[in-house]
């Protein structure tokens, strides 16, 4: 009996110091191992130092990158301005010049072609005062600027095409007109939190598509832009 209980208490010793024990590259260490030390430890901690730094800025560079970007997630600039060149051509009396008054609208950021062009819908409103009376129009069209303001790159360049309406127009006169507008500009962001400054000149150009009549005109306008 005294054998049987000894072999017993030997196998049970010998199946749990075997559990304590794992092969680690054909050695036996036990459940604690001691640490690695030397030259080779030191080498491996530093370079597992220098990657944890690299991807911590890595993605730190890409958080200061979404943040500038998503600023520009929706853009708006008002606008108001006059022309400063301009003639007329077989609208009303015949051809006169300096028949504009004031000009004004909005632009708002439609869409992007990414890393390269913005589409924009721009409505104007502009008032004319010729020999015959006044006019008033509202110009409705797509503008396309470049580059793009996730850029933000300060300078821009655009144009645009579309339907000019006229709320009020002159006797036997179209109201219906084809707009089209060459502009470049220069946009300020963030002066004042998500509100900055542009400036704008170009061509505003329009069409009388029922009747006879031709508008060209130079233009400088100033204005605000919103990011939000």
């Amino acid at each position: 009996m005294l054998l049987t209980f000894l072999l017993s208490l030997t196998l049970v010793f010998s199946s749990w110091t075997s559990a304590q024990i794992e092969i680690v590259d054909g050695e036996s260490v036990g459940e604690e191992s001691q640490p690695e030390t030397g030259k080779k430890a030191a080498q491996e901690y530093f370079i597992k130092r220098r990657k944890n730094q690299k991807n911590k800025a890595g993605a730190n560079r890409r958080h200061r990158q979404n943040d500038s970007l998503g600023s520009a997630e929706r853009y708006l600039s008002l606008h108001l301005g006059l022309f400063f060149d301009e003639e007329s051509y077989k609208w009303a009396d015949g051809n006169e010049d300096e028949v504009s008054q004031i000009n004004g609208g909005v632009t708002y950021r439609m869409g992007e072609w990414v890393h390269s062009m913005d589409m924009n819908f721009r409505a104007d409103l502009t008032s004319y005062d010729l020999n015959q009376g006044k006019a008033v129009k509202l110009s409705l069209l797509p503008l396309i600027t470049f580059p793009d303001v996730r850029s933000r790159f300060p300078l821009y360049f655009g144009a645009g095409a579309g339907l000019g309406i006229f709320f009020k127009q002159i006797k036997e006169e179209s109201h219906i007109a084809l707009d089209y507008q060459v502009v470049a500009g220069i946009r300020l962001f963030e002066l004042v939190e998500n509100m900055g400054l542009m400036a704008e000149v170009g061509m505003k150009n329009h069409i009388l598509l029922i009747s006879d009549g031709q508008f060209n005109g130079a233009f400088f306008s100033l204005g605000a832009v919103f990011e939000f």
